[in-house]
This record gives C-alpha cells, structure tokens and sequence, in this order.
C-alpha cells in the first residue's frame, strides 16, 4: 500500500511539472551548457514516463493475442454456434440469425422466405465439404445454405428445438432435437432420414459429439450414452449434468467432457475428473460450455457465464491459468489454427504468439539487465518497483523511490539507481548507500559493474565515481560522462552528445568518435555481443569491431529508428526499435554493415498486437537474454518474453472470394453476370480468407481489356473501373496472407455489359455499310460526271470535225473547184502550142490531184463521227504496214462492243506506231495483237517476237530523235488510260493499253 500510495502522490506531483519542465530545458539547452541540458532532460524523461505512461498490452490467454469483436464492431450478439466452410468463411449462429464473417466484415444471410414458426436464434451450425452450411434453430427446424439462399429443409415428424447438427465422413448428417416430450436423434443416409434407436431417456437432449472413431455420444440431464459405430444399441456411460456440456478430443483420441462442474476424460465406459470448472460457469453450475484442444497440448474450456480455463493436457491442475475476462459459450479452431470465441458480447479470436507480457506492475522505467548468477534472472524498474524475472514468479525488490538504472553484477548482485539514494541487492540481502555525489544530491544517471565486482556511476554533469570500500572515489583522470558501459580489462566506453564516443582507461580519454561522425543522432545503445560494440541511435546503428565503424541509416532501414536493444540468438539478431521487435538473419546484417545499403529482410515480432519500442528514452538496453536463453525486450506493453519456436509462418495460401459487384445501385452475385444497357462504372469487393489478420492480407487484381498487367492493390479490398464499354470483361483477383504466401488462382467473375441497339455491331456494320455504300455512290457519280465531261468534250470534238468537214466542202472545196474549171476554161481559149498551156495543164492536174485529196480529208473526217470497230479499224492499219514474210493476227476476247471515233482513232495511231516500230527496228517475223472488251476496263495489248527494247531505252523511256514511244505515252495521256511499255514473256516486246469502259465504250 505504501508504494502504491508513493507512487500515485509522485504521479500527481509530477503532472504539473512537465509543462513547465519542458520550457525549462529547453532555455538550458539554449544559453546554458551541454550538461545543464542533458541534466534536465533525463530528469524530464523521467517525469514524463511518470505522468503519462504508455498503455499497456492486456494479453487475456498466455501465448496468444486476442482481438474482439463486439456489437459496435456489427458483431452479432450471444453467438452460439461457430463453424467454417471449406472457401474460409466462418459462419456463426446467433440469437440474430446466421452470419457469415471474412475477418473483417460480418454479413446477416436471412431465409428465403419469412416463416413464422422459425425462431431467430441459431443453435448450431455445420459446414459440409460440399461448402453447404446446415443451420439448426431454436423452433422452426432445420435450413441450408447453398448457393447464395437459406432454405428450409424438411426431416419428416421434426418438432422441437435443434440442438446439435453433425455431419459424418460419409456425408451423414445427425440432427439432436429436444423438446418436451423428450429426445429425438435423426439420421440422413442414403438418400433418406431415419430416427436413430430410442436410448432410454425421457430427459431433454443437451450435447451430441461424433467421434473420430465414428461413435456417437448423447447427453442428457443425467445420462450419457454412446453408439458404437453410429447405431444402436445405445450404451449408457454413468454420469451426471447441470446444463449443456460440450466435447472435444485430443491426442490419441482422448475424449474429454466439461459441464458447470468439471472437466472429465471419458474412458470406456468410466469419467475421470481432472480439474473442477465451476469458477468459470460464474458460480451458477449452469449455461452452455466452449471445450477444444489446440496444438499445444492445452484444453480449452469456456463458460457461458465468463472466463476462460486453459490446462495442460498431459499434467496436473497447477498447470492452469484462468482468463476472466472472456465470455464464451462455444469455441472452434479454424484451418489456420486461430481458436474462436462466442458469446454474449460478441466474438474473440486468440491467434498464436510468440509474445508472452510478464504480468508486472506499473510501467518501465529502465531497460532490462540480466544477472550474472546461477538463477539466470532479468531486472527491470518500473514506476512501481523493481523487479526480478526469472523461471517462478517475479520478485520484487521494495524500492520506494522512483528509479533511473539499474545494474548486475557477479555473485547475484544488483544495484539499483534511484532519486534518493543507491540501493543494493545481494543474496536476498539489501542496504541503501549514499549516492556518488551525495552532496549535490544528483541521481546517476548510468552504472557499470565489471566482471571484478567494480561498480562505476556516471552522474550526468559531475562526473563519474567508483564506488571502492564503502566509499565513493570520482575518477577525475576522466571527464564528465553520462553514458557508460564496461569495455572490459577496467575500461570504459562512454558517449556524450556534446563530446562523442570515448575510450576511457588508466591513461586517460580516447576519442572514438568526434559528435560529427556519429550519423545515427544522440547515442542511446551501448552494447557489446561477440566481436562487436553495437551504438544504437534515433536515426540508425553503428557497428565497431575494435578497428572500424559501420553505420546503418534509418533513411535506408526506417525499421532501425529509435534502436534501443539487440541482441544475438542462433543465426538471428534482434532488434527493438521504435516499431517494434524485428529479426533478421546475421548474415544480412553482417553484409549490410559491409555494403550498407545492401537488403535487409526484417521480419517484424508482434506487429499485430501492437508491440513496439520505446522511443522516449535516454538510455537503454531493451533487449537482454536471460540465463535460460529467453529473449526478453522492454516495449509500450511492459516486459514481454519473446519464444522464437512459436514463430510458425502461416503457408497455406488464403482462399479468396469476389464478395460482390456493384453497378447502378444494384449488387451482383455470381460467377456470370449480365449488367443493363447503359452501365459504364462498376464497383467489385473481393476478400482473402485468411482470419489470422485479415486487415493485412494483400491483393491484386486485373480486368481484362483494361489493365494491361496486374494491379496492386496493397491491403485495400476493391476495384473501381469507369468509362466502360459494352461487352464481355473477366475479372480475376489473387491474394496473399500477413505472411506472403500468395494464392495465384484467386478468384473470378466474368460480366457482360449489355449494349444500347445503336452500340451493337449489327448497327455499326449496318452504319459502315451505308457509309461504304453513300462513298460508293459518291465516286460513282463522280467517276460518272467526269465520264460525261470526257465524252462531252469528244462529241464536241466530233461536232467540230464534222462543221470543218462541211465548211472545207461548202467552202474551200467548192471554190477550189470553181477556179479549176475557170483555169480550165482559159486552158481550151489558149492555142495547142502556146507554152502557157502546157503549163497551165499541168497545173491544172495538180489541182485536180489536191481537189481528191482535200475530198477525201473530208469524207475521212465525216466517217469518224459516228462508232467504230476497233478490230475492223486496227485490221485496216495492219494489212498496210505489215508485208510478208511478217505475219500478224488480231485475238478478241469478251463482248465486242463500238468506240468512240477519237478513242479509237487514238488508239489505232498508237497501235500503228507499235507495229511500224516493230517491223522497221525489231526484226520481229510475227506480231499479235489482242483486244479484250472487259466489263470495266478495255485492254490492247501488241506484242511482237524481235529483239525487245534496248536496254538504254528502257532506262530513258526513248531515243534522242525518235519520238514514237514518247507520243505513244502523250496520247494514252491524252485518253486517260494507262500504257506499258516492256519485254514480253520470253523475248520481243510488249505495247499493253488500258482505259476505262465507260471512256472507251461508244454504246
């Protein structure tokens, strides 16, 4: 009482000081010097640890870390029933109804359809490995889920209330109904339900269990009975109940019993008791019980009514702890091996830790320090006392003042530093000394006790004192330090911010470090494990192998901040830091100091639970093995005990679900969806099931046709997606546990999102097929007004050939002609032998020679006004340039159809070229020519068997001084065709022609 009292008035004094403390270190640190400061801020430290302490981590079950969820967290009340499906969910009966649970969130699934006689309260629940959940009601029978609906089952002649479903390897299913006539057990197999034979008893049915072995065990008010097998007849195991008792087997098939008197193992046909239960049933010997057996060997029994008993299964009652904290009336162990808890404030999970809180009073405010004893004992200081932990219960040591270190030393001693005065403990034996400068009345701030029993203080501005014969003597061949730690061989490492790392010994200081090269700011850690000396600092870890310094920077390694504690254990280091505990391979760390910046994997301890260091202090040593090789660590939740063989990675791959799919307003369920017309956002959910920290999993998704790779989505459970199209989209999600183990066949969902008819591809081929078809008609008609443009300006061409022809004859022909008869009229009046007649005459012939030829120049162009033959016209041309021994054929294919005039004039004129070129300079004995009237394009083509072109005029296109080929080219572009002129296939030359039909086409 007295300490507790002390402890409550110091806390109070201290409240109203720290304000004020803050503002008077700061001026120290300011305009007084270095040791002023630090002074006050260690004494700041301490008042501040005082006045507002870190929580403290409340651990209800030894080994385990619990989370609870209640009504506020939407957890369903007076849960009942707890079971899980083969996809991960956990499903729970409650007086609310069914319920299911990913983790995180819990999701009522109601009936199909209202049914007045059904109660809300669900008694028990089984998962079948078909991923149904069979659900038994207190009234109103028996449902199943599957599918996404809960729907009644009907078992002929069932009245009553449901209190236990089990479902059998073989896919039996048992159902146990209590109601007031008695006790009913039915069985479904083989396509059809049966009531099992009648045991005997009249009383209500309270328990039912199926074995491993396949027998069936029923309970009653004061009877047990068994059915080997699963069949009559009933065999009756002599016992007694109060209430509802539960069953649970464990190692070897040991079947053990719990009701609100003990816990029993049931042998044969016998009980024996092994621990009395009635503590945790709240004194009332009544109400439903939890019972299991985990992977440690320890039972688990639950009482309704509160608290939680675990007991070794292999031992005696001693070995029992009591939680009477958890309200629990059922218990089940999931796939990951995290036990569950339901009850009436809703529901606990207790996952496995290597985490143990050593229950201590008050708050720490040292580091830990191990003994140098046989009892292997740690000692730590709190606002309360100081405490040694070893292998029994925690020792305190009754110090009545509030303590600043504390050190151990050989034969079991340990000192203790305080604010008045040292304390000293040894062999159960303790005195107070005077402090080291007792006249200043200033508390150490730092003690050493070296392996010769030499006990060093370090008084933060005074200076630092051994304490020698009773008698306190300062080392004034060393400055004032405030930090310090045995280096061994009667010398000291100490730090100060303002002065750096030092060596001190015999001869003096050494500087180590100047303050400009400690790059992990102001120094904390000191510690010396193997080969190394460790500097822990709040930005990072410095390592000195007694030649070198090695830093690693909290910029590279953020997990190293705020280092106060390491410590080395089978190929691990561990660290604690403001965090958390960490641990990391040796290995790593030791590249790492050789190449900083090299990888570093940290696995963090404790995470989950909320552990971490403790950043608000001015020296420490957080992290210490005991005599027994346990780590301990001082952290925000006091003292915890960290056992490296319960760290077991959680390996199997977590199931994961698309919870849903949002779009419009609407939710969506299923593996195929079909989304109205319109829908361009859709909204999907998607959880991993693995319970053991469900807010840790991790995700990553992909929609086809939109992400191009995988999406990383971290610990957020939903995609967005907008601007979508009309179509068919697959979306698929993977996932990984707190662990990293990744489940890479996740889960899927395909949707379809219907198109509006004008988003349809009928539509759009419809839509690009007008568009093809109006482009059509567009060139058509153009291709048509040039046509009628060309043909135009031909018929203007004919017109004007045939206005020449008739004014040549109207004309100039016939005034030609009345001048030849006037010139011949005076011919005859001039005699025979004058010499003008002569001359006269034969002008007159002449005359009478251009007379015919301007007549025939007339009929020429009057007969090239009208349509043409082109095989007619070419066959005229050829027969008068080609002579024997030169042969030549004309070949026609298609439909013969007319040209026009100066289309066919054109082509005959180039036709004539080809045919003169090859007799005067091919030496060619055959020529070929072809029409072809095609429907779109008519094609002449000339082809002789000479000597082809020479090569200098395929390159030129002609010869200097000829100008055949090149008139050739001028009239085919004058015609709008296209001409090629080049080799024929084997030797000779080819002429090839062609022009549009409805150019050359005269019909």
């Amino acid at each position: 009482m007295r300490v507790a009292a002390r402890a409550a008035r110091d806390r109070f004094r201290t409240n109203g000081r720290v304000g004020a403390g803050v503002l008077v270190c700061l001026a120290a640190s300011r305009f007084r010097s270095t040791t002023t400061a630090v002074r006050c801020w260690l004494w700041l430290t301490l008042v501040a640890a005082l006045a507002f302490p870190c929580a403290a981590g409340v651990q209800g079950v030894p080994g385990y870390y619990r989370t609870h969820w209640s009504a506020a967290d939407a957890a369903p009340p007076n849960i009942r029933a707890i079971t899980q499906t083969p996809d991960g969910y956990l499903w729970l009966g409650s007086s609310r109804g069914l319920f299911r649970f990913d983790g995180i969130t819990f999701v009522q699934v109601n009936p199909d359809a209202f049914d007045p006689s059904r109660s809300q309260q669900v008694n028990t629940v089984a998962a079948a490995p078909d991923g149904s959940v069979w659900v038994g009601y207190r009234s109103g029978g028996v449902a199943r889920y599957a599918g996404g609906r809960l729907t009644k089952v009907n078992v002929p002649r069932l009245r009553g209330n449901v209190t236990r479903i089990l479902l059998g390897p073989n896919g039996e299913i048992w159902i146990g109904v209590s109601d007031a006539s008695g006790t009913q057990v039915y069985k479904f197999e083989h396509g059809r339900w049966s009531v099992l034979a009648a045991d005997g008893s009249t009383d209500p049915l309270l328990g039912l269990y199926l074995a491993r072995d396949g027998t069936l065990w029923t309970a009653h008010f004061f009877s047990l009975f068994k059915y080997p097998h699963g069949r009559g007849p009933a065999i009756p195991v002599p016992i007694d109940f109060d209430q509802a008792p539960a069953f649970a087997e464990g190692s070897g098939g040991k079947l053990w019993l719990v009701n609100g008197w003990s816990l029993r193992e049931v042998i044969g046909t016998k009980m024996v008791d092994r621990i009395e239960t009635h503590d945790i049933a709240g004194g009332t010997r009544g109400g439903q019980h939890g019972l299991l057996v985990d992977d440690d060997g320890m039972i688990w029994v639950a009482g309704e009514n509160g608290g939680l008993i675990r007991v070794l299964e292999r031992g005696d009652e001693k070995t029992r702890n009591l939680s009477p904290d958890v309200n629990a009336q059922t218990l089940f162990r999931d796939r990951e091996g995290n036990i569950w808890a339901g009850g009436y404030d809703g529901l606990d999970r207790f996952v496995r830790s290597a985490i143990f809180i050593e229950p201590i009073p008050g708050r720490l405010l040292t580091g830990i320090t191990s003994s140098r004893s046989g009892n292997g004992a740690i000692y730590v200081g709190t606002d309360v006392d100081a405490y040694g932990v070893g292998a029994g219960v925690a020792r305190a040591l009754k110090i009545p003042y509030t303590i600043g270190g504390i050190c151990t030393g050989p034969n079991d001693l340990v000192w203790v530093l305080t604010d008045n005065g040292t304390y000293r403990d040894q062999h159960g034996k303790q005195d107070v000394l005077r402090q080291a400068f007792a006249k200043e009345r200033r508390a150490s701030a730092s003690c050493v006790i070296d392996a010769q029993g030499k006990i060093w203080e370090a008084t933060a501005g005074l200076g630092i004192a051994r304490f020698d014969g009773g008698n306190w003597q300062k080392q004034t061949q060393w400055p004032v330090r405030s930090f310090i730690a045995d280096a061994g061989g009667g010398r000291l490492l100490a730090y100060q911010a303002k002065n750096g790392l030092s060596l001190l010994d015999a001869a003096g200081e050494h500087l180590l470090l100047a303050p400009a090269q400690i790059k992990i700011g102001p120094v904390k850690l000191m510690e010396h494990l193997g080969p190394y000396w460790y500097l822990g600092g709040e930005a990072g870890l410095i390592r000195f192998d007694g030649k070198r310094f090695s830093t690693l920077s909290a910029a590279t390694y953020p997990w190293l901040a705020n280092t106060n504690g390491i410590l080395v254990q089978g190929g691990y280091v561990w660290i604690i830091a403001a965090e958390g505990i960490f641990r990391v391979r040796a290995s790593d760390l030791d590249a790492a100091f050789v190449r900083p910046g090299g990888p570093i994997a940290a696995q963090r301890i404790g995470g989950s639970e909320g552990i971490l260091g403790r950043p608000n202090v001015f020296t420490a040593a957080d992290a210490k093995l005991d005599g027994r090789g346990r780590l301990w660590f001082s952290t925000n939740a006091g003292l915890v005990r960290v056992d490296p063989s319960r760290l077991r990675p959680d390996t199997l791959p977590p199931p994961v679900s698309i919870t849903a799919l949002e779009a419009r307003g609407h939710s969506y369920a299923g593996a195929d969806v079909s989304l109205p017309a319109g829908t361009t956002q859709v909204r999907l959910g998607f959880a991993a099931l693995s319970l053991t920290n469900a807010l840790q999993n991790r995700y990553r998704y992909r929609l086809s046709g939109v992400d191009a790779d995988w999406v990383d989505a971290g610990t957020r459970r939903e995609a967005s997606y907008t601007e979508l199209a009309p179509g068919t989209y697959r979306f698929a999600v993977i996932a990984a546990n707190a662990d990293g183990v990744w489940n890479q066949t996740g889960a899927t969902m395909s949707f379809t999102i219907a198109p509006f008819f004008w988003q349809t591809w009928w539509f759009k081929a419809l839509l690009a097929f007008v568009v093809l078809a109006g482009v059509v008609a567009l060139v058509r008609w153009r291709w048509t007004v040039v046509s009628a443009t060309a043909r135009q300006r031909l018929q203007d061409r004919h017109a004007e050939r045939e206005r020449i022809a008739r004014e040549l004859h109207d004309t100039l022909l016939q005034g030609f002609h009345g001048l030849v008869l006037r010139f011949q009229a005076v011919a005859e009046l001039l005699p025979d032998q004058h010499k003008a007649r002569d001359n006269l005459v034969t002008a007159l012939e002449r005359a009478d020679d251009v007379l015919a030829d301007g007549r025939e120049r007339v009929r020429d162009l009057r007969n090239d006004s009208g349509p043409v033959d082109l095989r007619e016209r070419l066959s005229d041309d050829a027969s008068m340039i080609v002579f024997p021994p030169m042969t030549w054929d004309i070949e026609v294919s298609g439909t013969a159809r007319r040209l026009s005039p100066p289309i066919a004039d054109d082509i005959a004129q180039i036709a004539s070229e080809a045919l003169a070129n090859a007799v005067r300079h091919a030496k060619a004995t055959a020529l070929k020519i072809s029409i072809d009237y095609g429907g779109r394009r008519l094609v002449v083509t000339v082809t002789d068997d000479g000597l082809g072109l020479p090569a200098e005029v395929k390159v030129s296109g002609g010869r200097e001084g000829h100008y055949g080929l090149v008139g050739m080219r001028e009239r085919s572009a004058r015609m709008g065709s296209k001409i090629e002129i080049g080799d024929a296939p084997g030797k000779g030359t080819r002429i090839r022609l062609s022009l549009p039909a409805r150019r050359a086409y005269a019909e």
